[in-house]
């Protein structure tokens, strides 16, 4: 029997010990470069083509999706609003976001540049009305100056991204279609160069660490390019199709978090992290009356339970909310598939004796 610490965030710091000896190696998919558009698409591009595939669609109350950052240590996924001037935490799974809240920026702050900045644990924003830089309180959502780019005229969309090798941000700007570097201790912008190759209207930026590359957006070319670290040049990759794209995150890391929907009653399950070996995982059981718990297990089941579904066997269950899950920093693990579930227990809409709600199942496949 494993002894769980006594703070429920630590309490399944050991669990995936039990896992170690069960290989169960399954196919798992490459690396992603997701996409969203001004009316909410999500997609997958492929960066070798430019074509993409839509995967998903967020929530309404995003309004006007603008921008993206992931962070890929803790696994999370921001997208920024111009329809409602805030910041929002996406679940992968199903591209619900939750709110985090208003930058408190005014009128019109125009936020569309987001990105993290995995050498200090930041998440910095661009405001398109004052080229403005911004670190953003990923707990509030407020937004606070560190300074403006310098540049003059019509600066347009400011796009954001870091470079996490040479630890180096970007930026480019549709009014100028160009390339430049950005201090973060002054917001100060310096050159790198004109984007040209017909991208006139850069929209988003993403850095692919995995293969050490800038790609950019143009929504109004429809178009995937390249970007040169030192001239700023841009190469055509290819067309992306019909849409108004304006955000763009590289998601790296061959695992994966996939949702099963068969909740019952308003009890919800939410699990941020990355999925790979030696990180972490968050769970968040949400809409309790009564006692959250958290099981997880090896077996997906499926099975119907008086009005709920039971979705694996559980293994392993621990009390309260929220969870954290240590993987192990072990190689063997890739592909293998853990399921979590969340339940409330006491907790109505659901089954009626015993009184419990159940969860979706979300299956972890480890990369």
């Amino acid at each position: 029997m494993l002894d769980f610490d006594a703070a429920p965030q630590n309490r399944m710091r050991h669990v995936a010990s039990f896992i170690l000896p069960l290989l169960l190696v399954c196919p798992t998919a490459a690396q992603r470069m997701i996409t969203c558009d001004s009316s909410l698409g999500v997609y997958e591009i492929d960066i070798t083509t430019g074509a993409r595939t839509q995967i998903g669609t967020l929530s309404s109350n995003v309004g006007i999706a603008a921008g993206l950052a992931y962070d890929a240590v803790a696994g999370k996924l921001y997208v920024t609003s111009t329809g409602n001037d805030s910041v929002y935490l996406v679940d992968v799974t199903n591209w619900n976001a939750t709110l985090i809240g208003n930058y408190g920026l005014g009128t019109l702050p125009l936020v569309h540049g987001l990105e993290w900045d995995s050498s200090t644990d930041t998440l910095y924003a661009m405001s398109m009305r004052n080229s403005g830089l911004y670190t953003v309180d990923t707990t509030t959502g407020l937004a606070t100056l560190v300074g403006v780019t310098g540049l003059s005229g019509l600066v347009g969309i400011c796009s954001l991204a870091h470079d996490t090798v040479q630890n180096v941000m970007y930026m480019t700007t549709s009014g100028a279609a160009s390339c430049y570097t950005i201090d973060r201790a002054t917001g100060a912008a310096t050159l790198r160069g004109p984007l040209g190759a017909g991208a006139n209207t850069p929209t988003a930026l993403a850095y692919n660490v995995d293969n050490q590359t800038m790609y950019l957006l143009d929504n109004l070319a429809r178009k995937l390019f390249t970007i040169h670290p030192v001239t700023g040049a841009a190469t055509l990759v290819g067309p992306t199709g019909v849409g108004n794209l304006l955000g763009l995150a590289y998601l790296p890391g061959n695992g994966r978090l996939a949702r099963s929907v068969h909740g019952c009653g308003n009890t919800t399950i939410t699990v941020t992290g990355n999925a790979g070996t030696g990180s972490a995982l968050e769970t968040v059981v949400g809409n309790t009356t009564g006692v959250p718990l958290v099981g997880y297990g090896l077996t997906a089941l499926g099975v119907p339970f008086c009005n709920c579904t039971i979705g694996h066997e559980w293994s392993f269950v621990t009390v309260g909310s929220p969870t954290v899950l240590q993987l192990p920093a072990n190689p063997g693990l890739v592909g293998l598939q853990l399921f979590v579930q969340g339940a409330d227990l006491f907790g109505a809409g659901g089954c009626a004796d015993p009184l419990l709600t159940t969860t979706d199942t979300i299956t972890v496949t480890i990369g």
